[in-house]
């Protein structure tokens, strides 16, 4: 069965860059992607039309991205915060396609919010796509929280730690769940890490 994959994490975590450069590069294929944190389509189905971007309403554009995945036996990869007003917006996911895909999940995660409204900064200084109207406070308060209560509805969630500018082709995963069951821990687990351990095991007990 084709995978339905959350890229989960608060506004400015690197969700875009982990997915383009650990995900999606190596499974252009086979795989689309939709993208709301950069409001635009990054969808491979048109990317031989680019015309068709500018004339597609954005939830169609989604929907008939699901629609491509399915009927062409392809991996189907989001960006989500996981805040607690998407949860709605996500049971709606898990509950449609549930006989249509597995899901599974990627958390980006940074420890202090601060390092994320730097990135933020940073990144519109540099050309970057926007943060204006996203809240970074409420999207780095909410995203594991919410995230920690799904972990047994997803097949794999795997989680990893962005703290440090590590670089996406040298980090490594920190923390993987199987039906929300802790089975992999890194040797070597960040302090960031160890904390969602710890948040873990009392949220799913």
């Amino acid at each position: 069965m084709n995978k339905f994959i959350f890229i989960v994490g608060a506004v400015a975590a690197g969700k875009s860059t982990f997915m383009e450069n650990k995900l999606y590069n190596l499974n252009q294929k086979e795989s689309n992607f939709f993208d709301h944190d950069k409001l635009k389509l990054m969808i491979q189905l048109y990317a031989d039309d680019k015309t068709k971007i500018n004339d597609l309403n954005l939830a169609n554009a989604l929907k008939n991205a699901i629609q491509d995945s399915i009927q062409g036996n392809k991996d189907f990869m989001m960006q989500i915060h996981f805040t607690t007003d998407q949860l709605s917006q996500i049971n709606t996911y898990l509950h449609h396609y549930k006989n249509n895909f597995e899901f599974n999940a990627h958390f980006i995660g940074v420890a202090d919010v601060n390092i994320l409204r730097e990135r933020a900064n940073k990144r519109e200084l540099l050309g970057g796509h926007s943060s204006e109207g996203k809240s970074i406070q409420k999207s780095f308060e909410q995203s594991f929280k919410n995230f920690a209560t799904y972990l047994p509805q997803l097949k794999t969630a795997t989680i990893w730690d962005n703290t440090k500018d590590f670089g996406f082709h040298h980090m490594e995963k920190q923390l993987v769940f199987e039906n929300g069951i802790l089975t992999f821990q890194n040797l070597n687990l960040t302090e960031y890490a160890k904390s969602l351990v710890d948040y873990t095991s009392k949220k799913i007990s």
